[in-house]
């Protein structure tokens, strides 16, 4: 039979005797171990394996860098303390190499705070559970650490006598930059009006009206306007007569009518029928405020006639007499008045009755009338009366009617001349071609031209109006109108002194 000792030297023991094998085990602990059960053995194994996961878990939290925005787990730069997201989201720049979109620059001390964001803002399932409570409170800890770093700024109270100087002066500072506001409101609407004259009654003054700050300015369209035609009168189906200043005559236009007001201070209105605008030869500049200087004639005179007076004279009647030869002696008793369908109440060229020449040269004028100056046919001639037709339809074509081309303007009639002359003054562009268009078969001469454009533009409105409404006759001649004229003794006047000054 072995010992005790014995058997405990093979590993075998007494289960009766559990006391002498503690004994033995506190002697020789070395040399006796205790066997383990193959539970025990897989618990032991389990628990050093958990061991080492979690020491290579808590290297790797401490080897890693997280980001320090709230919410981001990313890994950050050592320099930074940010990730490369939330670095290039501040836009402050960084001197990390792999957080730079451009060139470095420096990095303010506490220039990036960040803030917790609060608990409504975040979801249900984000919100810190009491296991997680106390990493949260050293972070709001670490939060709040770095905003107290932020400098605070100090008020204090303003001095009652310094804070009423400075309201003044603030005060004073916004009623001047209001003032300048409303003084450039004031300039726009100066530099953007039109005064506007209107005649409603014939024999009345007009009534003025000036309407600013027009938005389309320098075009204006009244019918555009509400308030404006309230106050003309009008409304946007009606039609009245405008003042045109480069041709000097009225035109007939509707309210719904487009215009350009550049460098026409004023515009002259006049309703139909109205003929009679008290004033305005005064508005146009024609009646002078001043009286005129009394003038003293210090040439010398001779008793007797005027020579000069005499040989004007000589020159009209026999103009007049070669006019009565342009008519034929059976055409002449058998005139008749035609009224144009051309010309209107409205018209500055009124129709009046015909006295025009037929000639040879001019039958393409009576061709489209359908009549000729002889008949070709065989019937016999019968006593009635040849028509002669109305030469102011010859407008609506484009041109005038032409007695002789090559004494022009000298045998023109005077209403023929006032309406070439006004077409040709609506524009200046192609001039020769133009004029040869409304004056056929004329030869364009320049200082011919501008002499009569200026004796008939350098005239008086009536005068004007006169010249107009002459007929063709023997006393409705362009040279006799031309003759009396004002504009006619300006260019005389302006001629002498160019021959003097050479």
């Amino acid at each position: 039979m072995l010992s005790e000792e014995q058997a405990a030297a093979v590993g075998f023991f007494f289960p009766a005797n559990l006391t002498h094998q503690h004994q033995l085990l506190s002697i020789h602990p070395s040399k006796h171990p205790l066997p383990f059960s193959a539970d025990h053995q897989q618990k032991e194994s389990v628990s050093a394996q958990l061991h080492t996961s979690s020491s290579s878990l808590t290297a790797a939290r401490i080897t890693k860098r997280q980001c320090a925005v709230h919410g981001c787990t990313r890994v950050s730069a050592e320099a930074c303390g940010l990730c490369k997201g939330c670095c290039g989201i501040r836009g402050q720049g960084c001197t990390t190499r792999s957080h730079r979109t451009g060139p470095p620059t420096k990095v303010q001390a506490n220039s990036f705070v960040p803030a917790r964001p609060s608990a409504a803002s975040l979801s249900p399932l984000s919100i810190p559970t009491p296991a997680t409570q106390t990493e949260s409170t050293s972070f709001t800890t670490i939060s709040s650490s770095v905003t107290k770093a932020v400098p605070h700024l100090f008020r204090e109270d303003m001095n009652p006598v310094w804070e009423k100087e400075w309201n003044d002066r603030e005060q004073a500072v916004r009623e001047r930059r209001e003032a300048a506001e409303l003084k450039h409101k004031n300039e726009q609407a100066m530099a953007r009006q039109v005064v506007i004259q209107v005649w409603r009654q014939d024999g009345f003054a007009p009534i003025m009206i000036r309407h600013q700050n027009i938005l389309t300015y320098p075009t204006l369209n009244i019918a555009q306007s509400e308030a404006l035609m309230m106050k003309i009168g009008t409304n946007s189906g009606a039609a009245f007569e405008i003042w045109n200043p480069r041709t000097r005559s009225w035109s007939l236009e509707d309210v719904n009518h487009s215009m350009n007001l550049k460098g026409q201070p004023q515009l002259l209105i006049r309703f139909m029928g109205v003929r009679h605008c008290l004033g305005f030869e005064h508005l146009i500049g024609e009646i002078s405020e001043r009286p005129p200087a009394l003038t003293v004639d210090t040439r010398k005179h001779y008793l007797g006639t005027n020579d000069d007076d005499d040989d004007e004279r000589n020159v009209r009647e026999a103009r007049r007499a070669v006019a009565s030869t342009w008519l034929d002696s059976s055409s002449q008793s058998s005139i008749t008045s035609h009224s144009s369908p051309v010309s209107s109440s409205s018209s500055p060229f009124p129709s009046s009755p015909i006295a025009s020449e037929v000639s040879s040269s001019n039958t393409y004028e009576l061709e489209m009338f359908g009549t000729t100056k002889f008949s070709q046919s065989n019937s016999p001639i019968t006593n009635s009366p040849m028509l002669i037709p109305d030469y102011d339809l010859l407008w609506a074509q484009g041109y005038v009617h032409v007695p002789n081309a090559s004494s022009w303007p000298s045998e023109m009639y005077a209403r023929d001349m006032a309406w070439g002359l006004t077409k040709l003054k609506e524009s200046r562009k192609n001039l020769e071609q133009r004029f040869r268009s409304v004056f056929p078969g004329v030869p364009f001469v320049k200082a011919t031209f501008y002499r009569q454009l200026d004796a008939f533009f350098g005239s008086t409105v009536r005068e004007m109006d006169h010249c107009r409404a002459l007929t063709r006759s023997a006393g409705g001649l362009w040279m006799d109108w031309r003759a009396s004229s004002s504009g006619w003794k300006q260019v005389a006047e302006r001629k002498k002194k160019c021959s003097d000054r050479k």
